[in-house]
């Protein structure tokens, strides 16, 4: 902490209010206020994003001054916050496959997660309420996470006693969604200090739904981080930071979810790649045609159960292209993920895939 210290005042990178990273931001009294009169640029951004449904634009006007004052009461109300929304999805063709490299493609939904963040006056400490009564309110410090731990690889910090313990003695607590990807930031930035943040959260995901109200936890988390420490991340590294962050929870899925987050156009179906990552592109929806989401009240709880089935499945299809490549070297150079087991990477007809 104090040579870092040390280094990020000589080298001039003292991030304050008064900094670069704060130019666009408000009060919170000041965002308050565009709230409640919705100035036409305010208007344009929010028709942007949510359509031109007047019912909906005004749902989300209340929504967003609900967690400003949320935020206001906290911390204060002349705070100085950038807000950070992350929609929930829907993936149309190719579940749980991006992890093997395979497309997917996607849709985001006009349910979401929004919070409403300021730089901490305790630059360590990353503090959390929420809008609903049923998440308590929550704070960590960053550096703690890192004393005492292995450094030298993501995996290996994840798989210490102490994360390991730490992540088991709270495991469904809704303050690990936003642990994920700050603590993978800081990882990854280890020349500097993450700064501690204050955080309000709000949602309407609905919770074990299958809509990703987690993954839009870490997006939108993710989403203040990199604007209030002032990160160049780029799109595309953003979505494999906030994948490998969800790791810090106990899975070990892809970055589908994130990415139909960060990549999603309203009204179009996206499509995209994996290893490496790239959108593909964004089509639109047919004219004419609906998508219907239904409830089935079956809920999709990530409990230790749960995770250790998504993850054995995971640890099969590891171990499957293992025993293919060892079985059938002829076709070992050929093949790096599981989607590389077709007819045509392979050049062979479908019928010996079946017998591989």
């Amino acid at each position: 902490d104090e040579l870092l210290d040390v280094e990020r005042i000589l080298s001039g990178d003292d991030q304050t209010e008064t900094g670069l990273s704060f130019n666009r931001c408000k009060p919170v009294a000041e965002w308050i206020r565009l709230f409640t009169n919705l100035p036409e640029s305010l208007l344009s951004v929010l028709h942007d994003i949510y359509g031109d449904d007047p019912h909906l634009i005004k749902e989300r006007q209340e929504t967003y001054l609900t967690v400003l004052q949320r935020f206001s009461e906290q911390y204060g109300s002349s705070r100085r916050v950038v807000i950070a929304r992350s929609p929930g999805r829907v993936n149309l063709m190719g579940r749980h496959i991006e992890h093997r490299g395979g497309n997917i493609n996607v849709i985001s939904i006009n349910k979401e997660v929004i919070t409403v963040a300021s730089l901490a006056d305790d630059p360590r400490l990353v503090r959390m309420t929420n809008t609903n009564p049923d998440f308590p309110d929550r704070f960590f410090d960053i550096a703690a996470h890192f004393e005492t731990v292995n450094w030298d690889s993501w995996l290996n910090f994840l798989d210490s006693d102490k994360i390991k313990k730490m992540v088991t003695d709270s495991q469904g607590d809704w303050m690990n969604y936003v642990k994920a990807p700050i603590l993978r930031l800081q990882y990854l930035y280890r020349d500097k200090k993450l700064l501690g943040m204050d955080m309000a959260f709000t949602g309407n995901i609905p919770v074990a739904a299958g809509l990703s109200s987690s993954s839009a936890i870490v997006v939108a988390s993710a989403e203040a981080a990199v604007a209030l420490n002032q990160l160049d991340v780029t799109p595309q590294s953003f979505v494999d930071l906030c994948g490998e962050g969800e790791w810090f929870v106990g899975s070990r899925g892809g970055a589908g979810d994130h990415a139909a987050m960060k990549f999603g156009v309203r009204g179009t179906v996206t499509s995209l790649g994996f290893y490496p990552f790239g959108p593909r592109g964004s089509f639109a929806f047919p004219d004419g045609y609906r998508l219907l989401i239904a409830n089935s009240y079956v809920k999709a709880n990530k409990t230790t159960n749960a995770k250790d089935t998504f993850n054995q499945r995971v640890a099969s299809y590891e171990f499957a292209v293992m025993l293919i490549k060892d079985r059938h070297p002829e076709y070992a150079t050929l093949i790096q993920h599981l989607r590389d087991i077709n007819s045509e990477t392979l050049g062979v007809k479908p019928s010996l895939i079946y017998k591989l």
